[in-house]
């Protein structure tokens, strides 16, 4: 990124600086001896046209040049020798003023690329990479005891710190100001990290400002003269040792504690009797919902770690209900703390409806009234705890009471719900929420329904409404006293696999199940494409899932196997008649086992283990689907 020519940047005339010659290109640098040298420019780096570029002579000087188009018209500053403390390679003249070893100054933080953020040069400046208009008050010179709180100092005294009023002060050389930010995904912008990585000063993204520090270490807080503020020691409601309890306005209470898992976490107590505690979290918190029948009525299997102090229900309650919001909320944590990421407030407002149909699915059923309520009872919850609450997932399933509908009428039922729904309980959001849909099995013996076909193409037809199609269940046990109820074990397998789809696609990632895209015939053989995210694994090349309908001469499937993007099905002979092909549907009778009439085996080459379930991988399984066969 290019920086402003400081002032005392000037235009060096070509005779102050006798050098004869450019040396070599590497990259975006090159080596320079003069602006005569420069007017002529070979012909290669011409082609960077309007492009910024740093012209480095480490001898001597640094010169910074900007190509104004393809003619090679240049303009060129040079910083006079006197200027100049040291010799700095064509990359930190990238990025501006460095600290170095053997330059007596120190560096207190630097970014993922190794940079310099904060720091103190030799002569006891600070510099600091901030960008600009994360500055406030750079005029300023406050921060002592009793005036507010001093974050940093150096032997010029105050260099970053808070004033009375709350604002930010930075006293920051202007050409040590670099536009350079360090984002934290989905949690505003990191200004400074600790010896652990994590950051110690951020900005949320409603933008408030935050600051991690030990309450000894900030210089003035046991001060509470001058305009400062005073902080009152206090004592919340747990019977658990706590340490550095202060109560913050009227009814909050911030304190640390080894409540949790014997490590030490923050939390937050707010409210009068009875109150309620919280871990702290971001304050941007998430709503999971749930509306219909099939998967989302089954209980789950979720182990030991609940997640008691981020999960809550719409009254900021425990909930153990264990139910298909609070198995995802499980899930989604597991994973955010597996990769380090803030954990989040997650409320569940579960509405499960046992044979769901169309009238229990329209706006204004009593069940839609209800979620709309529950949903609308949490974001209020969390307003009165000071967070904001924010739709991001509805687990929905429908239509398991109404399995004859034709595919195109279920699939607008679907589209309907979902569109109706996003504006009743997110509309007033920036984000609209995933409608998270598994792709149903019918029941354990019929597998003709065409909601299924629906199902699996919910997120190709219906892109910009935020389906995700997290797993077809085909593969997933059954209950013996049901007709589709899935094992709790599988059920909580559907919600890690759920977790992982949204959490993918949360951070820029893309998931969706392989799918039938199209199936040629040549002779005895059939090849049928997919698409897919990875290379396609058929797990089982015996119960693989595949059948031909319409063979008029007797023909049968010989063998089936995987390769890339495609399956080829060998054939016993050249089949004839109008042919369909169908995976993992349209099968019916007792299979007399635990598993449903639909089934196959066909996956790509994603895997997970999972977290609740030993010994158990978990896959990304094809979705269940038909196709006309056509002539190559």
């Amino acid at each position: 990124m290019p920086i402003e020519s400081p002032d005392r940047l000037v235009t060096p005339a070509a005779a102050s600086y006798p050098v004869t010659e450019i040396g070599e290109v590497s990259g975006a640098y090159l080596r320079v001896a003069n602006v005569a040298a420069m007017e002529a420019l070979p012909a290669k780096i011409k082609v960077l046209g309007q492009t910024s570029v740093y012209v480095v002579d480490v001898d001597r000087w640094y010169v910074w040049t900007t190509i104004m188009g393809e003619d090679g018209e240049v303009e060129a500053w040079a910083l006079a020798p006197e200027d100049v403390s040291r010799k700095i390679s064509a990359l930190d003249a990238s990025i501006g003023v460095q600290i170095y070893p053997g330059d007596g100054g120190v560096a207190l933080v630097r970014d993922r690329l190794g940079k310099v953020g904060l720091g103190v040069r030799s002569d006891g400046t600070a510099i600091g990479a901030f960008a600009q208009e994360d500055i406030l008050n750079a005029g300023a010179f406050s921060g002592y005891p009793g005036d507010g709180i001093a974050l940093v100092k150096s032997a010029g005294g105050v260099q970053l710190g808070i004033n009375p009023d709350g604002s930010l002060l930075a006293v920051i050389f202007p050409d040590s100001i670099q536009q350079r930010e360090i984002y934290l995904p989905g949690d505003g912008v990191g200004l400074l990290r600790d010896r652990t990585g994590k950051f110690a000063i951020y900005v949320e993204p409603d933008g408030t400002l935050r600051c991690r520090v030990r309450a000894e270490d900030i210089v003035g807080l046991e001060d509470g003269g001058g305009n400062g503020g005073t902080v009152e020691v206090a004592q919340p409601s747990t019977h658990a040792p706590v340490m550095h309890a202060m109560r913050i306005g009227e009814d909050a209470i911030l304190y640390l504690s080894r409540q949790w898992r014997g490590e030490v976490h923050g939390f937050e107590e707010r409210g009068p009797d009875p109150a309620v505690t919280l871990a702290q979290s971001p304050k941007l918190a998430s709503i999971v919902a749930s509306f219909g029948g099939g998967s989302v009525g089954v209980e789950r299997d979720l182990g030991e770690e609940r997640y008691y102090w981020h999960i809550r229900d719409k009254a900021l309650e425990n909930t153990d209900q264990n139910d298909a919001t609070q198995a995802f909320a499980v899930a989604w944590l597991t994973l955010a703390e597996d990769v380090g990421l803030a954990l989040p407030t997650m409320l569940c407002a579960p509405k499960p409806i046992g044979s769901t149909t169309e009238a229990d699915a329209i706006a204004g059923s009593a069940y839609r009234l209800a979620l709309k309520a529950d949903v609308a009872a949490a974001k209020a919850a969390l307003e009165g705890f000071g967070k904001i609450g924010m739709v991001e997932f509805v687990l929905l399933q429908l239509l398991d009471g109404q399995q004859d509908e034709a595919e195109l009428t279920a699939d607008f039922i679907y589209a309907a719900t979902a569109a109706s729904l996003r504006d009743e309980i997110a509309g007033d959001q920036p984000l609209a929420p995933f409608f998270v849909v598994n792709q149903s099995i019918g029941t354990r013996t019929d597998g003709t329904s065409e909601v299924i076909l629906a199902e699996g193409l919910l997120e190709q037809r219906h892109f910009d409404l935020g389906f995700v199609v997290a797993t077809p269940l085909y593969w997933c046990r059954l209950e013996t006293d049901g007709a589709a109820t899935l094992h709790p074990e599988d059920a909580m397998l559907v919600s890690e696999l759920q977790a992982h789809a949204c959490h993918i696609k949360e951070q820029g990632g893309t998931w969706y199940c392989p799918r039938i895209q199209d199936a040629r015939i040549t002779g005895d053989t059939i090849t049928v494409t997919f698409t897919t995210l990875s290379n396609l694994v058929l797990e089982d090349p015996v119960e693989h899932g595949f059948a031909i309908d319409g063979v008029a001469n007797g023909a049968g499937i010989a063998s089936v196997t995987a390769s890339g993007n495609t399956v080829t099905i060998a054939m016993t002979a050249a089949p004839t008649g109008t042919l369909t092909l169908r995976y993992a549907w349209g099968e019916t009778g007792d299979p007399g086992d635990d598993k449903p009439a639909n089934r196959g085996s066909l996956r790509d080459s994603w895997a997970a283990p999972s977290r609740f379930v030993p010994d158990i991988t978990l896959r990304r399984w094809a979705l269940a689907g038909k196709a006309a066969i056509t002539e190559e």
